[in-house]
């Protein structure tokens, strides 16, 4: 089983046709967990509305912000054995979740994305386009040493254990790249990456959206690429 993580502020916007792409994935064996984190518009009456009709989403409130603490807090009460993450200004594509499944019955890997497309708010595909690295090594050098992160976060699909046994949760200190943050734990631990090289997932740039926020996410970028090089030598003095 696999649950779809949706942690959401103030997004009534887009969280309909977020929830939407989710409910109309091919691949039908997984669960959303909604993570309301303080909004204070009808993005929750939102997400009810649509739990009441659909067995498969659950809705919960975390009453203190930070997308970090709500996502420590909503992996603490799923069992499945993977977890993806979809922001809830992002959607996937129909196929997105069933390649995936496809991809980790007949490979070892830990962390697998896609490629992605940027959309406007309107949800007008943008003429920007980025094509991530797909194997393995590249990827971990992207992170390590180029310190860009090569998964975009509404489509990395990853096993839980991450979390449980091999590098712990979300760092709620850290602003906007979080995942940017656990990845690159996963990759001085010795996680396996990839990703599928099709654009599985829109990626929406908006005014609000985080990576628009690019000063303080900058600063908290240099936080944990500080970190990361620090926790690398460690592990290369001491082994892993």
């Amino acid at each position: 089983m696999i649950t779809v993580l949706v942690p959401y502020l103030n997004t009534e916007k887009y969280i309909e046709e977020t929830l939407q792409s989710l409910l109309s994935q091919t691949h039908k064996d997984f669960e959303i967990l909604c993570i309301d984190n303080c909004s204070t518009d009808k993005s929750r009456e939102i997400v009810e509305d649509y739990a009441k009709s659909n067995s498969n989403i659950r809705s919960i409130e975390f009453s203190h912000k930070g997308k970090s603490l709500a996502l420590n807090h909503a992996i603490g009460l799923c069992d499945s054995e993977w977890l993806a993450i979809c922001d809830a200004d992002d959607t996937w594509l129909p196929t997105k979740l069933e390649k995936q499944v496809k991809y980790i019955t007949e490979n070892d890997v830990d962390v697998i994305g896609t490629q992605m497309i940027y959309i406007d708010e309107s949800s007008n595909p943008k003429e920007t386009k980025v094509t991530l690295p797909t194997a393995h090594e590249e990827m971990v050098n992207d992170i390590v040493a180029r310190k860009t992160n090569p998964i975009c976060n509404s489509s990395a699909l990853y096993r839980k254990s991450i979390h449980t046994t091999l590098v712990g949760y979300y760092n709620p200190l850290i602003f906007a790249v979080e995942d940017y943050d656990i990845w690159s734990r996963c990759a001085i631990a010795g996680a396996r990456f990839a990703n599928i090289d099709e654009r599985l997932v829109c990626h929406r740039l908006h005014e609000k959206s985080s990576f628009n926020a690019s000063n303080k996410q900058d600063y908290h970028k240099v936080l944990v690429d500080g970190w990361s090089q620090t926790l690398l030598q460690i592990y290369q003095k001491v082994g892993k």
